[in-house]
C-alpha cells in the first residue's frame, strides 16, 4: 500500500494500486455505458441529437480544463499515485452524472413511447 496525503485533513490515506485499477475499470465500464446511451440519443436525430453532441463536446472540454486547473494548482497532489487517483475520481464524477442524466432521459423516452 502507498500512503497519500489528504490535503483537506492533512492525514495520510492508504490506497493501493489495485484499488486504482478497480477505479479505472469502473470508469471504463461507466464511460462505455455513457457512449452507448449517447449513441442512441444521437441516432434518433433531429435537434435533440445536435444538442446532445454540442453538450458532449462542451462537457469534455470543461472536464479537461478543470483537471488541468486542479493539476496546476496542486489540488491533485504531488506524487503519481495521488494525481492518478484524483484524476480518475474527477472523471468518474463527470461520467456518473452523464450516465444518470442520459438514463433518466432514456427512461422518459421509453415511458412516452409506451403511452402511444
Amino acid at each position: 500500500m502507498m500512503s497519500l496525503v489528504n490535503p483537506a485533513a492533512n492525514k495520510p490515506v492508504e490506497r493501493s494500486w489495485s484499488r486504482l485499477c478497480q477505479d479505472l475499470w469502473s470508469l471504463t465500464f461507466e464511460a462505455s455505458h455513457v457512449i452507448a446511451l449517447r449513441a442512441f440519443a444521437v441516432a434518433a436525430g433531429g435537434a435533440p441529437a445536435q444538442i446532445e453532441i454540442d453538450r458532449m463536446i462542451e462537457e469534455k472540454l470543461r472536464a479537461l480544463w478543470a483537471l488541468q486547473s486542479l493539476f496546476v494548482t496542486g489540488a491533485l497532489g504531488f506524487n503519481a499515485p495521488a494525481i492518478a487517483t484524483r484524476s480518475v475520481a474527477h472523471y468518474r464524477k463527470a461520467v456518473r452524472a452523464n450516465r444518470k442524466r442520459l438514463q433518466s432521459k432514456a427512461s422518459r423516452g421509453r415511458a412516452k413511447a409506451g403511452r402511444r
